[in-house]
């Protein structure tokens, strides 16, 4: 099974494919992964587990064709459905599916209490697990990954866990593994996952396609704005388990394309934000006959529903994603206890930038940082196959809860060497953020910023992003004597999201900078300014602590305005 690019003119009919690369088999042991690697432990989950944080507290959704299957041992606790009515032309709507249950068990299975906990268990295992769907039948012959889809059963796949939700509580992550419409993002699900994400703030993951190596082969909704785009991580031949992006996992740079001029421009926009494995994983399996395994007027393939069947060898940035948004989740469980009255530290924006701050870079990773006039300087923010690189939660959880926790206000201040924020910059009134210790020449320096863009809802008046803004990321040296030395910037402009990785060069004070530089399109004429989430660490070398410790004992002074 491969997903190859769909045409525009697919596009337009309301096709698209599961990222799903191929499959080596099914059987009722449950296997380990070829390579015996706890892909939970290898990502650095059990830092968040040991600490009591396995999900209970978040709410995840997966949203694509079908629904995950419940009748799995793994699957049993979802319970919550979303879709459109079955009917004409839309017969298959609300079907259990195959790939839905792959993708859901690496988001949330849980142990059955028989067997191998590390191959039943998903990345947030403890959370609450919801279900939508949009196909409105598959294509193809049995075992299909291709599936038809309408406006109204994406509303309704998308609507019911984001807006609607149940008695009150609304998802907090979503992930949707799946793909086929423009490399722009400039398409109905594009826009309106867009909308969705910029009206409520919620965490959307989803996986980057299985069009690679050749760039501009991520489309929507990974092509679209308002997410965390995932690729795959592979494993064979690596002397370090999943050190190397797959050679099928698409990536940028990607097309932009500007509606309020009519405009497109090839080979610009960083779509890929962040990896994770994607090959040689086991999923719990669903032989039955709905969903893919049946398309409509197709011949079914064999039943064979058993509840403790799982498919192994698995491969496609249809699990990397699901892997990710189980990552997520897990910040949002720690979140709702540490920081309980705080919205913020769950915002979408927040956690991506927790995400890709903390990410390992991997062999080869380049965001194309050059050093221009004494600066260094991208403008393209992150690498074009890998994003920020390689998930790492250990990492994630002293990025979310050492150090500065969202600094008071929407504006910047005084922060400690590791954090994040969420803010707000208007133009003509950048916000800083001053280190509150010197730093020492060597250290690594690594911040994250992103942002939203502003989407209309109106998905049967051919709606679109309304609104771009472009926001740049700055790093100055704060000097004894004399005026601020600009270090470093990221200013991408095609780009919501800017990176910085680099080696501070000379001891001394050092701030951060957030600077509203104008907009990309608006449409609708809207406010010169934007909300942002914002994470940042230094890590001395080990030479340079002893320094800190000997020499850092002064106060760091605010930044000079």
């Amino acid at each position: 099974m491969s997903n190859q690019g769909l045409s525009s003119a697919m596009v337009r009919a309301g096709l698209a494919a599961l990222a799903v690369v191929s499959v080596a088999g099914t059987a009722s042991a449950i296997r380990s992964t070829p390579s015996a690697i706890n892909i939970n432990t290898l990502v650095g989950a059990n830092t968040y587990y040991g600490m009591g944080y396995t999900g209970t507290r978040s709410v995840m959704a997966n949203v694509e064709a079908g629904h995950v299957w419940n009748g799995h041992e793994t699957l049993g606790h979802v319970t919550t459905f979303f879709n459109a009515a079955p009917g004409l032309n839309q017969e298959q709507s609300g079907e259990f599916d195959r790939h839905a249950t792959w993708v859901g068990h690496m988001m949330g299975g849980r142990f059955s209490g028989v067997g191998n906990p590390s191959t039943q268990t998903g990345i947030a295992h403890g959370g609450q697990l919801w279900s939508g769907t949009i196909a409105t039948r598959w294509s193809g012959v049995a075992y299909a990954t291709g599936f038809n889809f309408n406006n109204a059963t994406l509303a309704a796949g998308y609507d019911g866990p984001i807006l609607t939700g149940v008695n009150g509580r609304t998802s907090d992550v979503i992930n949707s593994s799946w793909g086929g419409g423009t490399t722009s993002g400039a398409d109905t699900h594009g826009f309106y996952t867009d909308y969705l994400m910029n009206l409520t703030g919620k965490t959307f993951v989803v996986s980057a396609g299985n069009s690679g190596p050749n760039p501009d082969t991520v489309r929507s909704p990974g092509a679209a704005w308002n997410n965390i785009t995932v690729g795959s991580l592979g494993a064979e031949g690596d002397a370090i388990p999943y050190n190397t992006v797959s050679n099928f996992s698409s990536r940028g740079l990607s097309r932009f394309f500007n509606p309020q001029t009519g405009v497109g421009i090839n080979g610009v926009r960083a779509s890929v934000d962040i990896v994770a494995p994607g090959q040689d994983l086991v999923g719990a399996f669903y032989g039955g006959q709905t969903g893919g395994n049946a398309p409509f007027g197709q011949v079914a393939g064999p039943n064979s529903p058993g509840a403790s069947l799982y498919s192994f060898g698995i491969a496609g940035t249809s699990f990397s994603s699901p892997i990710v948004a189980g990552g997520a989740a897990l910040i949002v469980d720690a979140a709702y206890d540490k920081y309980a009255a705080d919205g913020q530290s769950r915002d979408g924006r927040v956690v991506k930038a927790i995400l890709q701050n903390s990410a390992r870079k991997i062999p080869g990773w380049n965001n194309q940082q050059n050093n221009i006039g004494g600066v260094i300087t991208t403008t393209q923010s992150l690498d074009a196959a890998s994003g920020a690189g390689a998930m790492d939660l250990t990492q994630a959880f002293t990025q979310q809860t050492a150090g500065t926790t969202n600094v008071p206000g929407l504006g910047g201040g005084m922060v400690q060497r590791i954090g994040w924020d969420y803010g707000n910059v208007a133009s003509g009134a950048p916000n800083d953020y001053a280190i509150n210790v010197p730093l020492i020449a060597g250290s690594l320096f690594t911040v994250s910023l992103n942002w939203f863009a502003d989407a209309t809802d109106n998905l049967n008046a051919g709606g679109s992003v309304r609104s771009v803004d472009d926001l740049q990321l700055q790093v100055f040296e704060d000097p004894a004597i004399g005026a601020d030395i600009k270090v470093a910037e990221s200013i991408s402009l095609y780009n919501n999201v800017e990176h910085l990785n680099f080696t501070v060069p000379r001891a001394g004070n050092y701030y951060i900078r957030v600077l509203w530089n104008g907009e990309l399109f608006d449409i609708d004429g809207d406010a010169n300014n934007e909300f942002y989430g914002l994470a940042w660490h230094t890590v001395p070398t080990p030479g340079g602590m002893m320094l800190m410790l000997v020499g850092g004992l002064a106060a760091a002074r605010r930044r000079r305005h």
